[in-house]
């Protein structure tokens, strides 16, 4: 009888443990952001509003089970309609910083490999990505 006890016990320790949501740390700081500026973000295609902008600051986590592709927009005053791509993981902390609304060019910093070939992209493309913003920003005005 106090070996089935045990195992029941030790069962339920082990299944508590798997129950856990493992979840991703974004956080994004910019002078530029306006309060009350939405946050949306997700993981693959679909996404909700996370956060609202405050001095500045967002910070929200996301569920994640293993490395996904997920994206960031923020909805708001001087912020283009796009988004920005990042590669997201478990237990790990994403920090976004930018001194101007063009959050698809902040600096992500992540300890994340797949984001660091992301953002040697991005370095690379600069030019472009800030092009394709104004003719969409210039679409969206027409």
């Amino acid at each position: 009888m106090k070996k089935s006890i045990i195992t029941m016990m030790l069962a339920l320790v082990t299944m508590a443990g798997q129950a856990q949501t493992k979840t991703v740390t974004i956080t994004g700081i910019s002078p530029s952001l306006k309060d009350g500026t939405l946050v949306l973000a997700g993981v693959g295609i679909s996404g909700n509003v996370v956060d609202t902008v405050q001095a500045g600051r967002f910070t929200f986590t996301l569920p994640i089970e293993e490395l996904s592709s997920g994206f960031l927009s923020l909805v708001g005053e001087g912020c283009p309609n796009f988004s920005l791509s990042l590669m997201m993981k478990p237990d790990v902390t994403i920090q976004l910083t930018g001194a101007d609304c063009i959050y698809p060019l902040w600096k992500v910093e992540s300890p994340i490999p797949e984001q660091q070939t992301l953002n040697r992209i991005t370095d690379h493309c600069r030019d472009v990505i800030k092009e394709l913003i104004q003719i969409i920003e210039r679409r969206d005005r027409d």
